[in-house]
């Protein structure tokens, strides 16, 4: 719901002249919230207004994650077709990565997460600078653009890939040969440019980052970190295997959905494979150290197998660090993936002739066994809005620019009926992700709650929730209709006006304004 809300932001704000990146008064009104900590992916929503702004951006989220997949694929396929010269194996490798346990997993709705072709294509350009393929010039321009674009679609990617990308290059400085050392250091200057650029563009934004940087980590590292076992053993959404496991699986840290690090033994194998017939070759070992080294840090601050906790691991700096210190270790993935992308297209490379079929099998047996069942939850979730807010009746009864409190069955719902209504109204919540301000209904300085609509909801105290409504400047209490008997008795006794129209109940504050105390 954060990406539908934040696709229709984009343009909504520019036309009426708001700065669509900062501070918002149309969540947590009146105060407002500083949107820099939310993934309102600016990029993805400018470019893709007009199919916002005509179909909707159901149309326009559905087409991000049907596109993302193909553009990291393609992406990968032109890193690997540089280093081989082989486009039928580099088309191999960029599936693998294109359809691989990260993308797969994220397709549920990660939107931000999902649109990452920008790491591989930062890559590609590289080594195209690395191999002399590239002017100076060019180079740099095209890189600042690659990370522009990163930065506009996550700055949490952008972070990672500066940090896993510096990472590449001191491994290449240690493992290269006399020549090819030279090389990779003469990258570090038009590489530094390119980032001089970028921060200095982004500057203003970086500024408000740091300003509103939470004094933790938004999510604990340990609790969404990878459990070891889960890049040999599979979790759902994973098509081959997932209920096999399922009993030791389900002892995990952290979602199934967000655990991108299975690999699968025909992945593994590939790599015992290309380590074996490399050994001899620094470029073999400095390729798997930088597919170990995402591997190592996304296992968090503590060493987790089959769920249980074990020693310290080195992911336990991040924790201490600004920003990274709220990067989640279960995404770090990604890079590791790159980085097997890589050696697919070396290892398929280096077959020849009729003695080449094993390996074409192994990578598609890999594939396979990578898959995701997409059909299945959570990714085809049914999506309604009540038709109060869908065929615009909220114009009659709601005052454009009124500050409301919307109270949904599901977290989320309420941003899809803001954006549904075109920002008719602001809202005195709104779950904008993990970064939300804590206040709970009747209860500002407790954590965030949605509303329970059984038949028993426990509802605030009276007095609480009425200090709320007159403090947050709430013209109206929206619910799902029917709303629950406890609701309703709570906002009739504080003397609300009822009405039940479009799938929802709607109480409107008195004439004369919320009372100063229990009627």
């Amino acid at each position: 719901m954060v990406y539908l809300w934040s696709l229709r932001w984009m343009p909504f704000a520019l036309s009426h002249g708001l700065n669509p990146l900062f501070t918002t008064h149309y969540v947590w009104a009146p105060q407002g919230f500083n949107l820099v900590w939310v993934t309102t992916i600016p990029g993805p929503s400018f470019v893709i207004a007009p199919v916002t702004s005509v179909w909707g951006p159901l149309a326009s989220a559905n087409l991000i994650l049907w596109l993302a997949p193909a553009l990291a694929a393609w992406a990968c396929y032109l890193l690997c077709n540089q280093l081989t010269s082989r486009p039928l194996v580099a088309f191999a490798a960029g599936a693998i990565f294109g359809f691989s346990t990260y993308v797969g997993h994220h397709m549920r709705g990660h939107v931000n997460l999902l649109l990452m072709f920008c790491v591989p294509l930062a890559c590609y350009l590289v080594v195209r600078r690395v191999r002399g393929r590239i002017g100076p010039r060019a180079f740099v321009v095209l890189l600042a653009l690659t990370l522009l674009a990163q930065f506009s679609i996550s700055t949490e990617i952008f972070a990672t890939m500066t940090v896993f990308g510096g990472i590449a290059l001191l491994l290449g400085l240690l493992f290269a040969p006399g020549d090819s050392r030279r090389a990779v250091w003469s990258a570090f200057l038009p590489i530094g440019v390119a980032y001089v650029i970028v921060l200095v563009i982004t500057s203003p934004y970086l500024v408000e980052v740091i300003r509103n940087r939470p004094p933790g980590s938004l999510r604990p590292l340990g609790p969404n970190s990878v459990d070891l076992l889960s890049y040999v053993l599979p979790r759902s959404p994973t098509w081959l295997g997932a209920g096999t496991f399922l009993e030791t699986t389900r002892r995990f840290s952290g979602l199934a959905q967000d655990d991108t690090a299975y690999m699968g033994p025909a992945i593994l194998a590939i790599i015992v494979f290309f380590a074996w017939f490399g050994r001899r070759s620094r470029w073999t070992w400095m390729l798997i150290a930088f597919i170990l080294v995402p591997v190592v840090f996304s296992l968090g601050p503590t060493l987790h197998v089959g769920g249980r906790t074990s020693i310290p691991m080195p992911g336990a700096a991040l924790a201490h660090l600004p920003v990274l210190s709220s990067v989640l270790p279960e995404r770090f993935p990604l890079f590791a993936w790159l980085g097997i992308a890589v050696l697919v297209s070396l290892f398929l490379a280096e077959g020849s002739g009729r003695g080449s079929w094993w390996r074409w099998g192994i990578v598609l047996l890999g594939a396979i066994t990578v898959a995701v069942a997409l059909p299945s939850p959570p990714y085809r979730t049914p999506l309604s809005t009540p038709p109060f807010f869908a065929d615009g009746t909220y114009r009659s009864y709601l005052r454009q620019g009124e500050n409301d409190l919307l109270l949904p069955a599901n977290v989320g719902d309420e941003m899809q009926w803001q954006e549904a209504a075109d920002f008719w109204f602001r809202q005195s919540r709104g779950y904008i992700g993990l970064g939300h301000p804590q206040g709970q209904v009747g209860n500002p300085g407790g954590s965030i709650a949605y509303v329970d609509h059984s038949a028993d909801a426990v509802t605030p105290a009276p007095a609480s929730f009425l200090l709320y409504l007159r403090e947050q400047e709430v013209a109206s209490v929206i619910l799902p209709a029917p709303a629950p008997a406890s609701w309703d008795e709570l906002l009739m006794s504080l003397g609300a006006e009822r009405v039940v129209i479009g799938g929802v109940t709607l109480y409107r504050a008195p004439s004369g304004g919320w009372a100063q105390t229990i009627p």
